[in-house]
């Protein structure tokens, strides 16, 4: 009877006892999906690092890439996790809405803000709507990948999440950190919802070996979190595309307090706060006769070495200039992007010095509307001096308070590009110089744009250098017809033509592309070349700094300079002078970055929002490859200069921060 009983038990019964087959939950296919983008970008990292990376900076780089990505995955498995065990409501898709929303809102706007100001209608409407769809995207990638059961539908979606994590690391380099971040969140969402499909899971307890593979992973990713990179590694690691936790990881260890050495700068007054500096008085050079003209020609985005004889046969008018005028080899921006160069420029001072406001709320893109620094050229206006422009960027317009006091003021426009090109605003810029009487003093500013990408106004190349060379080629042959319609004109014996840059452009260096990222000398060495009647035609080593344009100007015309102003004089040097400028050099980004060249040809580069730093030696390294910083004795010295000249000369506005700016 026992065993008849036995035999025939309920198979009810049976399936009781029968050990229960534990399927991947959602929480665990969070994490392996997370695990996949760690890889792929560890591989990224691997294809891309330079070859004179050390094997030591090699493994950190690896371990905080991995490391970081791993940590988001635990905890975003581990949220999943309790909310499954504890919360688990028919709410749940509602809930991952409200805390992808909070994040996207942390993250996104900065990014958002640039492609929505170019958007019909006003950006406090763009920006939200944009934040709330990114945040959409991540519940809508976890219902996606659990709507079917089909496992070539499953396969397909991983295949897409996979495709688009790749593809993350390779878009948009270097920048939209927001973006790159819920890319990577959106992917790893959709491949972890289709790893499981449409089925319910149980709550169940974790088997040992799940348990003890996130112990190991947590190791890791515990480190990357407490033990911050060295700047070696952190530079490397915050440029990198591929390492899409890094930027937001970086700000919260930064955001922690720090405690800062005490440091004396010593005697020199750019490093001690004045509340009324003396203003500096005019050098007494006479380089012009009574009523001089002095035309400031600035060629966007411009670099600094298309002058230095490589390009001769391609550039003759630039190379005639260079040929009879004085260069400064060493002349640098103040920042790599246009609007905040200029301003810097024309008030001579740099971009935390100046008060500035977006154009529309949340645009992105700031003019400096309220500051209340002197321009020079309001100074040369209430000094009787004629003030011109001609220019194809609107922004130059005194309303924009970029310059103030002009006179005449001309905004042409037409052209292929969104800004017309040279050939449309020369022909102004002589006609102007024509109708100028014998006893006018004149200034005249002249901003063409054809150097600017997406470098198509040329006769082509290649390359993107060849095209952009071949666009510089266009501004030659209006230069030429400038230089030869000032002699036409019977001007040339009392105009100084000064021709520089805004800016420079990247093609490749340190992986950047264009301008406005970063402050390594690609961004910032411009030209400066200088043509007058009676010059010494010679190249000056002297560094050189585009806040001295203002003090040389005002300096032309036998007046002073401002105490707030940042720059010297370059008069003494254009007279065959020997002098030493004793103003720090600085270039101050509107993307909070900072750089500071030294007397011993050191530059120190920070990113204020990460506190990275960079230290390059010019000297031996002119193309900033070998950060120093970790290793040389005196780095904390270069520190804490720069940090205390911008203390010095913070911007004294009750209420007023720092802006981001793209």
């Amino acid at each position: 009877m026992s065993s008849f009983h036995s035999v025939t038990r309920p198979t009810s019964a049976l399936a009781e006892e029968a050990p229960a087959r534990r399927e991947l939950d959602f929480a665990a296919a969070q994490l392996l999906a997370w695990l996949l983008l760690a890889l792929m970008s560890t591989l990224v990292v691997w294809q891309n690092q330079p070859d004179d990376l050390s094997r030591e900076v090699s493994y950190s780089l690896y371990l905080y890439v991995t490391g970081q990505l791993v940590a988001v995955g635990l905890a975003i498995s581990s949220v999943v996790e309790l909310w499954r065990r504890f919360l688990r409501t028919r709410w749940n898709y509602l809930a991952a809405l409200a805390a992808s929303a909070a994040l996207a809102w942390w993250m996104l706007p900065e990014d958002l803000s640039n492609f929505a100001a170019r958007l019909p209608g006003p950006s406090t409407l763009w920006v939200p709507l944009l934040v709330g769809i990114s945040a959409a995207s991540i519940p809508a990638a976890a219902w996606l990948g659990r709507l079917t059961s089909l496992k070539w539908v499953r396969g397909a979606q991983i295949l897409v999440g996979v495709g688009v994590a790749w593809e993350n690391q390779h878009f948009a380099t270097h920048d939209y950190p927001g973006l790159h971040f819920f890319l990577a969140f959106g992917s790893a969402t959709l491949i972890g919802a289709a790893l499981i499909g449409k089925r319910e899971s149980t709550p169940a307890p974790a088997p040992l070996w799940g348990s003890a593979l996130r112990f190991l992973l947590a190791i890791p990713a515990a480190l990357v979190l407490v033990v911050p990179p060295s700047n070696a590694v952190g530079v490397y690691l915050y440029r990198g595309s591929q390492a899409v936790a890094a930027p937001w990881i970086v700000r919260l260890q930064q955001a922690l307090p720090s405690r800062r050495p005490a440091f004396k700068p010593g005697d020199s007054r750019w490093f001690v706060a004045n509340a009324t500096p003396p203003e500096q008085r005019p050098t007494g050079f006479d380089l012009l006769p009574e009523h001089p003209i002095v035309i400031l020609l600035v060629v966007d985005a411009m670099r600094g070495d298309l002058l230095d004889g490589a390009h001769a046969e391609r550039l003759p008018n630039f190379t005639r200039l260079v040929r009879d005028g004085v260069q400064f080899v060493n002349a640098r921006s103040t920042a790599p992007a246009t609007i905040q160069s200029i301003s810097s420029l024309t008030t001579s001072r740099y971009y935390s010095q100046i008060e500035w406001q977006t154009k529309r709320k949340l645009s992105g893109h700031c003019y400096p509307y309220p500051d209340k620094n002197v321009r020079f050229t309001e100074l040369l206006s209430a000094a009787g001096i004629t003030t011109a422009t001609r220019a194809g960027l609107p922004g130059f317009q005194t309303k924009f308070h970029v310059f103030t006091h002009i006179k005449d003021e001309l905004v042409v426009g037409g052209g292929r590009k969104p800004f017309p090109t040279s050939a449309g605003i020369m022909p102004t810029v002589i006609e102007r110089l024509e109708r100028t009487n014998a006893n006018e003093s004149l200034f005249l500013y002249v901003h063409v744009d054809d150097t600017h990408a997406p470098y198509d106004l040329g006769k082509g190349g290649k390359t993107k250098f060849e095209r952009y060379l071949s666009e510089a080629e266009v501004v030659d042959g209006q230069l030429g017809l400038l230089m030869r319609a000032i002699e036409t004109a019977k001007l040339d014996k009392r105009t100084m033509l000064i021709v520089t840059a805004d800016h420079g452009e990247a093609f490749g260096e340190h992986g950047r592309y264009r301008h406005t990222t970063t402050v390594y000398d690609e961004m910032l060495h411009v030209p400066l070349v200088v043509r007058f009647p009676g010059a010494m035609p010679r190249r000056v080593e002297e560094p050189v700094s585009l806040v001295d344009v203002a003090p040389t100007i005002l300096d032309l015309f036998d007046l002073p300079t401002p105490g707030t102003y940042m720059g010297q004089s370059l008069v003494p040097l254009l007279a065959g002078q020997k002098v030493r400028l004793d103003r720090p050099l600085v270039a101050d980004s509107p993307r909070l970055m900072r750089a500071m060249v030294f007397d011993d040809g050191m530059k120190l580069i920070v990113d204020t929002r990460t506190q990275l730093h960079e230290l390059y030696d010019l000297k031996e390294d002119p193309g900033e490859k070998h950060n120093l910083y970790d290793e040389h004795p005196e780095a904390e010295v270069y520190d804490q200069l720069m940090q205390t000249f911008f203390e010095v000369h913070e911007l004294d506005v009750p209420g007023y921060e720092i802006k981001f700016c793209r």
